[in-house]
C-alpha cells in the first residue's frame, strides 16, 4: 500500500508528513461528509476537508489471505492496530512512524524505515528530511515525541533504516531466533528494547539508535535502551560497521557485534556530541548517559571470529582495481592507512560490567578485495552479470548480506558499473525465506567456498513463457572448477 500526500501548491510542508492512515476496523476514508462530485475534495460531518492521504484498513486485507503486506511512505497508526502477516512486512520506507495506541507488527521478516543506504565518503553528510515552500526547499530535522503511543516487532529477522518515532513511548523489537541488521539511524523519547540473537550494522555502515529524555505529565524522566539475549547466531557477513547507542540509561544483556568495526555505548558529555542525522545538531540535547551496565553473559563483540566455530572468517570489503591498491566500499583509498580498527568505546557517568560480560577485541578473521583479472579464462567477467547467483555452503543466514559500493564518489578509484558484493536491483529484504545456503547476486560469489550459478534463458515456448537453465555454468571459485546443474525452470 502506497499514497502521496495532496498539498496546495501555496502551503509549506515537509516530507516527514504521514501519508498513509492505517486503522484496524472501519472505513477506509471517514464517512458522513459530502464531496463525491468530481473534482471536488472529500468533507466529513463536520464540514472540514478531509486531508489528501491515503486511508488502510488492516481488516480488509487480513480477510484477502495476502502472504506479504507493504505499507510506503510515512505511515500514522491510528488507534490500537495489530498486523500479522506469516510472509515479511515493510512499514515507513519515508521515515516516520506516527502512533497514539499500541501497534503490534508481527511477520516471519520485517523491513523498518527508509532502505538502507550504500556507504558514503566520510566528508559527505546525508539529511534524511526536506522542507518545501512554494519558493524553495531546505533540510529539514525532526525531534522524536513522546507519546501514549507503543510499537511491538516480532519477527524472525528484522531490518531497520532510517527511522523517527511519534507519539510513540515505548518500543520493542523481538527477533530472539534471528538478528537486529541496521544502517541509519533510529530515535525515540523513551524506551527501547532489542530481543535478538545479535543486532549488528551492514558493511561500512552506522546503525545508530538514540533514546531521548522526555516529559511526563510535567516530571522529567529518563530514556532507556535494553538490550536481551536471543539465540545465538553465526557472524554474519558485515565489516567495518559502526554501532552507536546514546541514552541515559543503557543495560546490555544482548549480543552487539560490529566484525572489524566500532561499537559505541554512551556519552559521558565530554569531547564530541554525538550526532543525530534526523534531529540535527539544534534539536533535543543528546543524552547523557548516567548508568551503563554489561550484565553477565552479554556480548560486545568487535572480532571477527565465528562465535560457534572458534574460526575467524573471511569478509568481503571494497575492491582493487590494479592489484596494488586497495578501495574501500566508500571509496576511501585505504592502500596505506589500511583497514579499519576494532574499537569498543564505554562511556558513562557510572559504568558498570558484572562479572562475566565478555568483551570480545580478539584479532582473527579478515577483510579481503577483489580484482578482476582478463585472462585465459576470456574476456567476460562473469561475476558482473545479473544473470548469476550465490550459493554459499553453512552460511547460515536466510537472508543476503548488505555489502554495495558507493558509486557517487571517484570513478577511479571504484570504476562504474562496479556495485559492490550484491546486485544493484538488490534490494532489502530480498532472497529473505529461501533456504540457508543461499547468497545473493554479485561479488559475494568470492567467498570461501561458494558456488556461482549463472541462469541461461534458451526459449520462449507458444504461451511466451520463458524457459531457464539454472547452473549451465556453475563454477567453485576458490577451487577453480565448474559444476553443471541439469535443471530447467520456466517463469
Amino acid at each position: 500500500m502506497s499514497s502521496g500526500k495532496f498539498t496546495p501548491a501555496e502551503i509549506n510542508f515537509t516530507n516527514a508528513e504521514a501519508n498513509l492512515v492505517v486503522t484496524q476496523n472501519g472505513p477506509t476514508i471517514p464517512i458522513g461528509g459530502s464531496g463525491s462530485e468530481v473534482l471536488k475534495a472529500l468533507s466529513d460531518a463536520a464540514g472540514m476537508i478531509i486531508p489528501g492521504k491515503g486511508y488502510f484498513s488492516v481488516a480488509s486485507f487480513a480477510s484477502g489471505g495476502f502472504d506479504s503486506l507493504a505499507l510506503t511512505g510515512n505511515v500514522q497508526f491510528d488507534g490500537p492496530v495489530s498486523i500479522n502477516v506469516p510472509g515479511s512486512l515493510q512499514v515507513a520506507s519515508g521515515g516516520v512512524i506516527y502512533a497514539n495506541d499500541k501497534v503490534s507488527l508481527s511477520a516471519s521478516y520485517v523491513s523498518l524505515g527508509q532502505a538502507f543506504q550504500p556507504p558514503s565518503l566520510t566528508a559527505v553528510q546525508l539529511f534524511k528530511f526536506d522542507n518545501f515552500s512554494p519558493t524553495s526547499s531546505g533540510d529539514f530535522f525532526l525531534n522524536p515525541t513522546h507519546g501514549s503511543g507503543s510499537l511491538t516487532v516480532k519477527a524472525k529477522s528484522i531490518d531497520i533504516g532510517t527511522l523517527s518515532l511519534q507519539g510513540i513511548g515505548i518500543a520493542n523489537f523481538d527477533a530472539s531466533k534471528g538478528d537486529v541488521r541496521g544502517n541509519g539511524t533510529l530515535h525515540i523519547a523513551g524506551d527501547l528494547s532489542f530481543k535478538a540473537g545479535q543486532i549488528y550494522p551492514t558493511t561500512q555502515g552506522a546503525f545508530n539508535l538514540f533514546a531521548y529524555d522526555y516529559q511526563l505529565d510535567g516530571v522529567a524522566k529518563l530514556g532507556s535502551i535494553t538490550f536481551t539475549r536471543g539465540k545465538s547466531r553465526l557472524l554474519p557477513l558485515s565489516g567495518g560497521g559502526k554501532l552507536s547507542i546514546y541514552a541515559s540509561n543503557i543495560t546490555q544483556d544482548g549480543t552487539l557485534r560490529a566484525p572489524i568495526g566500532t561499537i559505541n555505548l554512551g556519552w559521558d558529555g565530554t569531547g564530541a556530541v554525538p550526532f543525530d542525522p534526523i534531529a540535527g545538531r539544534l534539536g533535543v540535547p543528546v543524552p547523557i548517559t548516567s548508568q551503563l551496565t554489561l550484565e553477565k553473559g552479554s556480548v560486545t563483540s568487535v572480532s571477527a571470529v565465528n562465535p560457534k566455530t572458534g574460526k575467524g572468517i573471511r569478509i568481503p570489503y571494497g575492491i582493487s582495481v590494479d592489484g596494488k591498491s586497495w578501495i574501500d566500499p566508500s571509496g576511501n583509498d585505504i592502500t596505506l592507512s589500511g583497514p579499519p580498527a576494532k574499537l569498543v568505546n564505554l562511556s558513562a557517568a557510572n559504568v558498570k560490567t558484572e562479572k562475566g560480560s565478555n568483551i570480545d577485541i580478539r584479532g582473527g578473521g579478515n577483510l579481503y578485495a577483489f580484482r578482476w583479472i582478463e585472462g585465459n579464462g576470456g574476456k567476460n567477467d562473469i561475476l558482473a552479470s545479473n544473470n548469476s547467483f550465490a550459493i554459499i555452503p553453512k552460511y547460515g543466514f536466510d537472508y543476503a548480506p548488505f555489502a554495495p559500493f558507493n558509486n557517487s564518489g571517484d570513478p577511479s578509484l571504484i570504476p562504474i558499473g562496479q556495485t559492490g558484493y550484491v546486485n544493484d536491483t538488490l534490494k532489502v529484504g530480498d532472497c529473505h525465506a529461501r533456504r540457508e545456503r543461499w547468497s545473493c547476486r554479485w561479488r559475494i560469489h568470492v567467498a570461501p567456498g561458494a558456488l556461482c550459478i549463472a541462469t541461461r534463458c534458451i526459449s520462449r515456448d507458444s504461451t511466451k513463457r520463458l524457459t531457464c537453465w539454472h547452473g549451465q555454468a556453475t563454477r567453485r571459485i576458490d577451487a577453480g572448477f565448474w559444476l553443471p546443474i541439469q535443471h530447467a525452470q520456466s517463469c
